[in-house]
């Protein structure tokens, strides 16, 4: 995706993306099937993973610096890097200890920008897991990717952050025993087993596992269904690993 002299090649950019938004090609750090959700995301959220595919750098903390970097460059270029005063607080929802929440001027969405090294190693890792797996797994609950911006972590500290959309989901939270009882049933209906780290619930599968979903990431609607917020997802190493991380063609 990067000319000769390591320049973004915009032109090479939007055609893969544009096959992977077709589904003749996929990223392959998750299967093809999976890799719908990477598109749910939208084709920036395709764009942008793409262009950490393959990563740079023979450890985390240089991975996490040159992809911070490159989306950086990648947000300044096509215009979806926020300047973080331009957060309103008078649209401030709330937040939680990686994002901080705010009302979408797209009416029936909220906006969050989410710290992303709470929960995930490197830019790539928080795409792959947070937006592509969740939208996968998660698919009346999909992320959007809007851009990219800088916030303070929770010790004051100015670092990069994604600012992504979801819809916002009117019901209750899990408030009692039965509610409980029928989310648990829910789970292993999808297949997921469960056992307990650090006295906090895991659920998990031959696939996936699924952290972080205490009683406010989990929405019992007025419809009967389950919505889920904010999971942390990821492949079971056990059985599962990223792929080449490069891209796949298909025709």
């Amino acid at each position: 995706m990067f000319t000769e002299n390591e320049i973004i090649d915009y032109e090479r950019l939007n055609t893969t993306a544009g096959r992977i938004l077709e589904r003749t090609a996929y990223i392959d750090a998750l299967s093809l099937e999976e890799g719908t959700g990477i598109i749910r995301g939208n084709s920036k959220n395709v764009e942008a993973t793409l262009l950490l595919a393959g990563n740079a750098g023979t450890d985390k903390e240089e991975q996490r610096k040159y992809q911070e970097n490159l989306l950086r460059i990648y947000g300044m270029d096509t215009e979806i890097w926020v300047q973080q005063e331009l957060f309103n607080e008078e649209n401030y929802l709330s937040e939680g200890s990686e994002a901080k929440v705010y009302y979408s001027p797209n009416a029936g969405f909220v906006r969050k920008v989410v710290d992303y090294k709470r929960y995930s190693r490197t830019p790539f890792e928080f795409m792959i897991n947070r937006i592509g797996l969740h939208n996968y797994l998660f698919a009346s609950s999909p992320y959007e990717l809007i851009g990219f911006t800088r916030t303070e972590d929770f010790m004051g500290n100015k670092t990069f952050a994604f600012i992504i959309e979801q819809p916002f989901i009117k019901g209750k939270y899990l408030e009692t025993k039965e509610d409980n009882k029928l989310f648990l049933k829910e789970m292993a209906t999808r297949g997921n087993e469960i056992k307990f780290e650090n006295n906090k619930r895991v659920f998990y599968n031959d696939d996936y596992i699924i952290k972080d979903l205490h009683h406010e990431n989990v929405i019992f609607t007025n419809e009967g269904m389950f919505k889920f917020i904010d999971p942390v997802p990821s492949l079971n190493p056990a059985f599962r690993s990223f792929g080449s991380e490069g891209v796949r063609f298909l025709k």
